[in-house]
């Protein structure tokens, strides 16, 4: 046991150190409570760093790249400094095992299918949208009140996946000066981004994707406003055949498209359309949407396989 805490006391210090301000000795166990879960509740935890570790064959940026980060870090463009993707975001952990979280910008706390059991003062298995219960491990600073979680297993694709999540509901609440919001900007500006979400809506509307069983462009406009149903840019209370004929002229329109510029296009015309921006402002879906089908390139061309882990430091706020 401390051959293990030595070695996250390292991790801890290497991933923030001016966060921590600490010598090792500062790094404990949440020792003198007889439930060790106790640490976890009765406190809002905000992010504090986000680090993912990704093969080197990946093609794709993920919101979580250092060189993304360092861009806006100090203030550029105008900006705020920004620490970590995730900065303005909180997570609490309830007494009944799920993980909720606030996106900066939202007015309340959510459910995103997180889930955690603590097993003793080192260890923790989590869950994530239903995932198999994976093994943690964490570690907290009593001096910076800081607790770093770092899986022990592969379980980065997951992760990674609540780390988009939080991201897209960041640009849905309307928070776009964050920092969640200004990373993704500069995601989807990447050519490289930008050439994926092409090939993905191109194959999509042609029904070339394997995953995606397309016949018709009927069957593109119900898979888009299901797209559009889960990013939470149209209401719950709109009847499908109202939404369907709505954005069905949009996905016929860009079904002859060339494949370079074709999802700007759809974009574009979902954009304009009435039912879509009714009840959310239009920089706010044009960036949802955007987003969203940088998530969806991303998971089905297994790039989310490249992602083998990633590492949460949070801080204790209250």
């Amino acid at each position: 046991m401390t051959r293990r805490r030595d070695v996250l006391g390292a991790a801890l210090t290497l991933l923030l150190p001016s966060a921590l301000g600490c010598d090792d000795d500062d790094v404990i166990a949440p020792t003198g409570v007889e439930e060790p879960a106790a640490l976890f509740w009765d406190h809002l935890w905000t992010f504090g760093g986000t680090y993912a570790e990704v093969t080197p064959d990946v093609a794709l940026p993920f919101p979580t790249d250092r060189a993304l980060l360092e861009r806006i870090r100090f203030g550029q463009d105008g900006g705020p400094p920004v620490a970590d993707v995730l900065e303005g975001a909180e997570l609490v952990f309830e007494l009944d095992g799920r993980l909720l979280v606030k996106p900066a910008g939202a007015d309340a706390a959510e459910y995103y299918g997180a889930d955690y059991r603590v097993v003793d003062d080192f260890t923790l298995r989590a869950s994530v949208r239903k995932s198999v219960w994976f093994p943690y491990s964490y570690l907290f600073d009593g001096t910076s009140r800081s607790l770093l979680i770092r899986p022990e297993a592969e379980t980065g694709g997951g992760l990674m996946e609540l780390v988009l999540e939080i991201v897209q509901r960041t640009l849905l609440s309307g928070a776009l000066d964050s920092a969640a919001a200004r990373i993704a900007a500069l995601v989807v500006e990447d050519p490289r981004v930008e050439a994926a979400m092409d090939g993905f809506v191109f194959e999509l509307v042609n029904g070339t994707l394997a995953s995606i069983p397309i016949r018709d462009t009927a069957d593109v406009t119900a898979y888009v406003a299901s797209l559009l149903r889960d990013t939470g840019t149209v209401g719950s209370d709109l009847p499908d055949d109202e939404l369907f004929a709505a954005i069905g002229p949009s996905v016929e329109e860009i079904a002859a498209f060339p494949r370079e510029g074709i999802a700007r296009a759809l974009v574009e015309g979902l954009v304009a359309v009435d039912v879509v921006t009714s009840s959310v402002a239009i920089e706010r879906v044009e960036r949802v949407v955007t987003f969203a089908f940088y998530r969806r390139a991303l998971e089905t061309n297994g790039a989310l396989a490249a992602v083998r882990r990633v590492d949460l430091l949070l801080a204790q706020s209250s």
